[in-house]
C-alpha cells in the first residue's frame, strides 16, 4: 500500500488507501484510493482511482482513474456509476431509487389487470356455456 500511496502523490491523486484486494491467481494487489475531495453527496461520483500492482514486486502494472483512457474505458468507467446514480450525485440516487419503486409498482399492476380480465373472461365463458346448455330463448315458449 505504501508504494501505491507514493505513486498516487506523484500523479496527484488522493495518497490514501482505503481497500486493497490481493489476487494470488494473477499475482496482483489492486488497491482503491480515496477520492481527492471530501465526500460530498451532492458531488458527481464516478468511483476511485484504483492501481494493480504486481505482487512480488511492487511495481505498478496499470492505474485506472475515472475520466482518464480511451473513450472506450470512459464509457465503461461510467456504466456503473450511471445505472447505480452515482454520477447524479444525490438527485441521481433518488431519481434511480424512484425509478425503482415506479417499475415495481408498474409490475404488480400489471398482473393485477392480467388477474381481473382472466376473471372476467372466466365469467363471459361461464355465462355462455349456462346459456348454451338452456338452448336459445325462443325454443322455450
Amino acid at each position: 500500500a505504501a508504494r501505491a500511496e507514493a505513486y498516487a502523490a506523484a500523479r496527484g491523486l488522493a495518497p490514501q488507501a482505503v481497500d486493497a484486494y490481493h489476487y494470488a491467481v494473477f499475482g496482483v494487489y489492486i488497491v482503491s484510493l480515496d477520492e481527492a475531495a471530501p465526500h460530498d453527496v451532492w458531488a458527481i461520483d464516478t468511483g476511485h482511482p484504483h492501481l494493480y500492482l504486481d505482487d512480488q514486486t511492487g511495481e505498478v502494472l496499470m492505474a485506472t482513474i475515472p475520466g482518464q483512457g480511451t473513450p472506450g474505458d470512459v464509457f465503461l468507467q461510467v456504466q456503473f456509476p450511471l445505472h447505480s446514480g452515482r454520477i447524479g450525485g444525490l438527485a441521481g440516487r433518488i431519481l434511480i431509487a424512484v425509478a425503482g419503486v415506479a417499475l415495481a409498482v408498474v409490475s404488480v399492476t400489471g398482473v393485477v389487470i392480467w388477474w381481473r380480465k382472466r376473471r372476467a373472461r372466466r365469467q363471459v365463458a361461464a355465462r355462455e356455456t349456462a346459456a348454451a346448455r338452456k338452448g336459445p330463448a325462443s325454443a322455450r315458449v
